[in-house]
């Protein structure tokens, strides 16, 4: 997570196949959402999405966590990109949170991406405060 807080700034790079943790079904080491990034109402961002898989091509979908509500400036529930990246390429995309919200970024599998992979999650939380930073949940 790269910070510039005097422009209120936020980049999350996001790697899928980052290590061998559920057997390299993971996003930055993360399973079933064990990492959670937090992010300011008022910040933009983006959103950068490394396929570090050597075989599977991926893209991720940001959605809402269940009983969140949506907010302007969140694209959710679209492909990252819309077609799936192959081993080594990376791309990004802009997030720019109105208000507080749960959402899991979730990592798609196959070309076209149609395979939603269990577990390869982690959780992006727009919070009302604060700064940003990343924390382990489990």
């Amino acid at each position: 997570m790269t910070v510039d807080a005097a422009k209120r700034t936020v980049q999350i790079t996001l790697i899928a196949a980052y290590n061998d943790v559920a057997n390299g079904l993971n996003i930055n080491g993360s399973f079933k959402s064990a990492l959670m990034f937090v992010v300011p109402v008022g910040w933009k961002g983006r959103i950068r999405w490394v396929n570090d898989s050597e075989e599977d091509d991926y893209a991720c979908v940001l959605t809402l966590s269940p009983g969140t509500r949506r907010h302007k400036g969140v694209e959710v529930d679209v492909l990252h990109p819309t077609e799936g990246l192959a081993p080594g390429e990376s791309m990004s995309f802009p997030f720019e949170p109105k208000g507080p919200a749960l959402y899991r970024v979730v990592a798609v599998r196959g070309q076209p991406p149609k395979d939603t992979v269990v577990g390869m999650t982690v959780a992006l939380k727009v919070a009302p405060g604060g700064q940003p930073h990343a924390v382990w949940l489990r």
